[in-house]
This record gives structure tokens, sequence and C-alpha cells, in this order.
């Protein structure tokens, strides 16, 4: 669905779940704003035992002060009784605002809700706060980070990436759930949208070629490993120069794909051993996911 698409749909009015099975089972339920969290019909065991996060969105081209103090409450309610779970703002629908009032309502909306959580006595309660839109991958940045914070492995994915990009001159890499576009981990640098945006633009080319041909594991045709497990399969890789430096794509597994972004005057010369380092990333990021 185009992002202007979205301007039609109609509000929800009840709860509503969707999934998305990829690398792992990821599933979303959306809440009215009108239902309020802690209703004694919505805040069940079986709605809220198996959730990993909670995601409260703020229109911020709407009055969105008036929406903070559900939002403290909301917070407080999962804070005292599901106190493992994650908590996001998403100040949303910040295209079409000045740089200058979009920042300055995100400061007050962060300040107002630190403050508040201050007064109830719990400072330390840690919420994520983030800039998105739908007309850029501004959302998929936020969602991507969110998904973060519930992957256990993450340490050790960012370790790989990390020691990927110094053994190969690389200026950034991802490791993205190819289906839905949002990466899983990446390196310890620092993260800039516009190398995001280039990268999420290689897993379109991904998905694209993956429908034309499919993905053929050696499992799938008979053929199994020593251990009786199935081996990896196919990949696409792709090494091509966009812009001024090179970008390097490759699938890691039917549901996760590498895009690495090269370091200035890396050139394609290297090639061979940016494929071994990956070969043996691509092994232990396996590894890792069958634990």
């Amino acid at each position: 669905m185009a992002p202007a698409e979205t301007l039609y749909l109609e509000s929800t009015n009840t709860l509503q779940t969707a999934s998305i099975n990829s690398f792992t089972e990821i599933t979303f339920s959306e809440l009215p704003s009108h239902i309020p969290a802690s209703s004694p019909e919505i805040a069940t065991p079986s709605n809220y035992a198996s959730l990993g996060a909670v995601l409260w969105f703020i229109d911020i081209q709407d009055e969105y002060l008036s929406t903070l103090p559900s939002l403290i409450q909301t917070s407080l309610f999962f804070h005292t009784h599901y106190p493992r779970l994650h908590f996001s703002v998403l100040v949303h629908k910040t295209d079409g605002l000045s740089p200058d009032y979009r920042n300055e309502a995100y400061r007050e909306i962060r300040q107002r809700v630190q403050d508040e959580l201050s007064d109830a006595g719990i400072p330390e309660y840690d919420i994520a706060f983030y800039q998105t839109s739908i007309f850029d991958l501004s959302i998929f940045d936020a969602m991507s980070k969110i998904l973060q914070r519930l992957i256990p492995q993450l340490p050790a994915l960012e370790a790989l990436l990390t020691r990927l990009c110094s053994a190969c001159g690389m200026q950034k890499a991802y490791l993205f759930d190819t289906a839905s576009k949002l990466y899983v981990a990446t390196d310890s640098g620092p993260a800039v949208l516009k190398d995001y945006e280039v990268c999420a633009d290689y897993v379109d080319l991904i998905v694209d070629i993956k429908a034309l041909y499919g993905w053929q594991s050696e499992g799938k045709r008979g053929r199994e490993s020593e251990e009786g497990e199935e081996s990896i399969g196919e990949s696409v890789v792709t090494f091509e120069k966009s812009g001024d430096a090179y970008v390097y794509a490759r699938e890691i597994t039917e549901h996760l794909s590498l895009i690495c972004i090269m370091g200035k005057g890396s050139t394609p010369d290297k090639r061979v051993l940016i494929d071994y380092n990956v070969t043996l990333l691509q092994d232990a990021v396996v590894e890792i996911f069958k634990v």
C-alpha cells in the first residue's frame, strides 16, 4: 500500500491482530485509542502475557498534548503489571513540519513524559522515543530498533557485524529481515538514515529476485549435511556501485539478508576477501539462531 493511500483507511474500532512470518513470528495487535489498555475486557493474560513491546503513537499534527495523560496512565499500568515489557513512543506524522517546530514538539513531549514519570516515583522507567513518518523510512528505522530490543542474540549479532566491518573496510553493515525490511542488527558504528535508505532499496532487489527464482536450500533438494540438518542454500549476491561507494548484498538465510556499504577506497578487487568473511558470518548467524 502506498503511503498516500493510508489517508483513506478507516479508524480501528476493535482489537485487531496481524502477523509476519519471517526469521521469527512477529505479531502486532492494534488497540483503538478509545479503549484503555487497562480495561478489564482487554487487560487479560491471553492478550498481554506474550507481549514483548508496547507502542504508543502520537499524531504530532493534532492536539498532541491532550493525549499525554492517557500515555502516562498506560505506561504506569504496564510498568506496574508487566514491567518486563519495552514501552516506546512514536511521535508520528513528522512530515510536512518545519525542523524547528518538529524538534521543539518532540522535546516537549519527551520532557513532559519524563517529568510525569519522575513525579510518579519511577524516573528510571526506560521509555524510548522516535520521530516517524510513513513518507520516508523513519518508521522502518524506529520499528527496527524496537524489534532489536526483543532479540536476545542482539549483542552477538552486533559483535559479528562490527568485526566484519573492521576486517573488510566496510562503512556500515545491516542484517535485514527480508520480508519486513526491518534490520535485525547493525554494527556499532554511527547509523545514518541515508545509509539505511540505500540498503533498504537493495532489500527490495533481493525480494524481487526471490519472487522470480525462489530460494532453494540444500535440504529442500534432499541433500543434508553430515549433522543431518539443512545446509545453507543458494544466495543472491550483488556488488554494485551506488554513488561514490559500493554496496554489497547477500542472502544469509531464507529470511535474513546482509546489506553493506563499503568504505571509501573499497573496490571490487576485494570481493574475494569479502565473500570469505561474509561466509564465516553466515555460518555464525545460522548457529546463533539455532540456540
